[in-house]
């Protein structure tokens, strides 16, 4: 006897499936707190903060939450690479320091929970430390934005909150003072998963069938060339087993001192670029924007797909993620790569999802590129997450035809009669849940009549949809005529 079960493929250049996101987003991460690879929902930031703490995938979550609302999907991943603090520059003046004066040195201690440029200016002098006169201001995005003034204790030591991270005034027995306008400098680099952390937590994703179960994933924090395998491993054995689901990716920032045409060659080429790997149902964003933090009340420099992730959301599976009349990209302070420049237009082409700026219109606008290979269907995220859907709602219906009683006639094929009416009843279904709507322009269902069903006890329906189709280029034509009316 065989078990009874339901699986689907997809045809990958054929124009296959479609329909609408009623389902959250997950993400995985780093983060300060919580269990491993142990998914859970997250309703509000309240909630984040107390299972997870603070990092790069609090920071997502918290961004997710507040423009496109929840509950999600959160799973942490294994910080395989610490958080680690960049250098310290002690002293580093705005203003001059009196003549001949030297200024309390400042020690860093500590695991960073996520990437910060720190800087404690100082506003209130301080002889020694034991006169607790001192007072500094301390800054997490390079000075951009100071939180209220904090009293330096006779022990010198100041905890910044949520970070991680202590420093340490010396006043070298009352011979060194604290002076106002002062600031020390240091920096901090993010935790980071690595294949290994990446694919376990991965795989507590892709076990999550009901209550968790979500439409896409996005991995915060940077992949190379290896740990996109990582996830194109995750991406191949969900559509294995039917249940495919799409993943939202990003690359590294463009590092300081580094030209554009050097971060995009590393982008395009190989190990610890892209070049070469393709997946129809991944997306690799490299762009950087200016954010604010929903949890540290300051502003800094972040993956853009996290301001995409809401985006996504927030809007019908078969709509392009850049239509300007649904509004430009929330949440972007500064863009830093913007697609439409002639420096980063090349990355499009290559497979990389970003936004760009359009003549007209102020903001920035999603494009729609997957890291597919080029002649695959699924090029446009759009017909990624349209596929993905259909997927789901194709086999929710034919589940109603799990042990049916099938009619056969002469060589044990299916009675027409019956292949009509399922062929009637699924496209009634896609038709109701992808064509109605407006993800997909028409649809067909087909039942294979030349299987002979008493002896390979299968029923095979093929799916077919006509894709939309998407302005992405509007042309004029303008001129003058003296004919107009005519």
């Amino acid at each position: 006897m065989t078990l009874a079960s339901v699986s689907a493929t997809i045809a990958a250049n054929g124009l296959g499936t479609p329909q609408a996101l009623d389902l959250p987003p997950a993400f995985v991460g780093c983060c300060s707190s919580g269990t491993v690879a142990t998914p859970s929902l997250v309703s509000n930031a309240t909630q984040l903060v107390a299972d997870y703490g603070y990092g790069p995938l609090c920071e997502a979550v918290a961004k997710q939450l507040a423009l496109g609302g929840g509950p999600v999907v959160v799973c942490k991943a294994t910080s395989q690479t610490a958080g680690a603090l960049t250098g310290l520059t002690g002293g580093e003046t705005a203003a001059p320091s009196p003549s001949g004066a030297t200024p309390m040195t400042c020690a860093v201690t500590g695991t960073p929970r996520d990437a910060y440029d720190v800087k404690v200016k100082v506003t209130r002098a301080g002889a020694t430390l034991a006169a607790v006169t001192a007072m500094v201001r301390i800054s997490l995005d390079g000075g951009t934005t100071y939180g209220a003034e904090t009293p330096v204790p006779s022990s010198g030591a100041i905890v910044i909150p949520n970070t991680g991270v202590t420093i340490t005034f010396d006043d070298d027995t009352a011979s060194l003072a604290l002076y106002a306008d002062n600031i020390y400098s240091f920096g901090s680099t993010p935790p980071l998963f690595d294949a290994a952390g990446l694919a376990i937590a991965l795989a507590a994703l892709a076990a999550e069938r009901t209550t968790l179960d979500h439409e896409f994933v996005h991995v915060v924090g940077p992949i190379n060339a290896t740990t996109y395998a990582t996830v194109e491993t995750s991406h191949d054995a969900l559509i294995a087993a039917s249940l495919p689901r799409w993943f939202l990716t990003e690359a590294r920032d463009q590092s300081s001192g580094e030209s554009v045409a050097t971060w995009v060659g590393i982008l395009q080429g190989a190990d610890p670029g892209f070049l070469g790997l393709s997946a129809n149902l991944v997306a690799v964003c490299p762009a950087y924007s200016t954010q604010t933090s929903e949890l540290m009340g300051t502003t800094w420099r972040r993956a853009t797909a996290r301001l995409l992730t809401p985006r996504f959301a927030t809007i019908p599976v078969g709509q392009h993620p850049g239509r300007v009349r649904t509004g430009a990209i929330q949440g972007i302070v500064t863009q830093h790569h913007d697609f439409a420049s002639s420096a980063l237009s090349s990355l499009d082409a290559r497979g990389f999802l970003g936004v760009q700026s359009i003549q007209g219109r102020e903001g920035y606008y999603a494009t729609d590129r997957t890291s597919a290979a080029i002649g695959s269907d699924f090029t446009q995220i759009m017909r990624v997450r349209v596929m993905c859907f259909a997927a789901r709602v194709a086999i929710a219906e034919a589940t109603n035809y799990v042990n049916e009683t099938v009619r056969t006639v002469t060589g044990g094929t299916i009675d027409p009669v019956d292949a009509d009416a399922f062929d009637a009843q699924m496209t009634s279904k896609l038709n109701a849940e992808v064509v109605t709507p407006g993800y997909a322009s028409a649809v067909s269902v087909t039942v294979n009549r030349t299987d002979v069903i008493t002896t390979t006890s299968t029923l095979r329906f093929q799916v077919r949809l006509r894709p939309l189709g998407y302005a992405t280029t509007i042309t004029l034509d303008l001129g003058f005529s003296v004919t107009l009316g005519s």
